[in-house]
């Protein structure tokens, strides 16, 4: 039987194999993270959109990097949360009412 891990353990287990890759790639993750803060922090103007340029960048990096790398462990949540967000998005605008 295959040994049980977390998404955790499996972070845990690539940093130290990959520490270049797997710290770059939760940097960018963070970033994008930060650049939903600057998007949604802001109600209007440049500062609003440059902080979506900036989670859209990254979180494509950030999937990039795990897609390349083979953690589809990581790949998979990240897709989870990027298809979540556009879906809520979508269905907020469509359906949101008032």
């Amino acid at each position: 039987m295959a040994k049980k891990k977390t998404i955790s353990t499996r972070w845990r287990e690539w940093a130290e194999r990959e520490p270049c890759w797997a710290y770059t790639t939760l940097a960018s993750f963070m970033t994008s993270i930060a650049g939903l803060g600057l998007h949604l922090g802001f109600l209007y103007g440049l500062w609003r959109n440059i902080g979506l340029g900036i989670l859209i960048v990254f979180a494509i990096w950030t999937q990039t990097a795990l897609g390349l790398r083979k953690m589809w462990w990581w790949f998979t949540f990240h897709v989870y949360i990027v298809l979540g967000v556009i879906g809520w998005e979508l269905i907020s605008y469509f359906f949101g009412g008032a």
